[in-house]
């Protein structure tokens, strides 16, 4: 959970401390200028709250679900697939548009551990809403635009995964 308490400015630089000499971790490779630094930031970012949620939603499922499959016979592989997942799928859905748009915003960490091979949506947002070109600008509104619909997309899905999920209540 220290994501949620250190800044992600500072987790940006202890990446770039971390990774900027050979690493055994890492295969003794030099990780700072290179691809893969930008997406290890984002995971150790994300994963709090992806985890939080998710434990949230299995923690969530009636056991008596799980109990009923196993009565009947099914195995462990089964009963997750065709109990399990399909009630935590609109949970898994919400989490997943939630992590994309929280890295959309995450401009910090971008700025500190993006390269010319890899420049993420943040920063072309930002470098279109200060340049003086008008076309440049507009880049920027449209991808602003797409992150909006994406979110829009990402909600009305999880509300029709899960329609019928939710548990019946008694009519009295």
């Amino acid at each position: 959970m220290l994501p949620w308490v250190v800044p992600s400015i500072l987790l940006a630089i202890g990446l770039i401390a971390a990774f900027d000499l050979p690493n055994p971790l890492v295969g003794n490779a030099v990780l700072l200028g290179r691809y893969w630094l930008l997406p290890i930031g984002y995971a150790v970012i994300i994963l709090p709250l992806t985890v939080r949620f998710m434990r949230a939603a299995f923690l969530g499922i009636d056991p008596a679900y799980e109990e009923a499959a196993r009565a009947m016979g099914a195995s462990g592989f089964y009963r997750f697939r065709r109990v399990i997942l399909p009630l935590v799928a609109p949970t898994a859905t919400l989490v997943a548009g939630m992590t994309f748009n929280d890295l959309m915003a995450e401009y910090p960490l971008s700025a500190f551990l993006y390269n010319v091979h890899n420049k993420p949506l943040p920063i072309a947002i930002v470098d279109g809403s200060v340049s003086a070109d008008p076309e440049q600008a507009a880049i920027s509104l449209v991808y602003v635009t797409l992150i909006m619909a994406f979110s829009l997309v990402v909600i009305l899905l999880a509300e029709r995964l899960a329609l019928g999920r939710a548990p019946e209540t008694s009519k009295i």
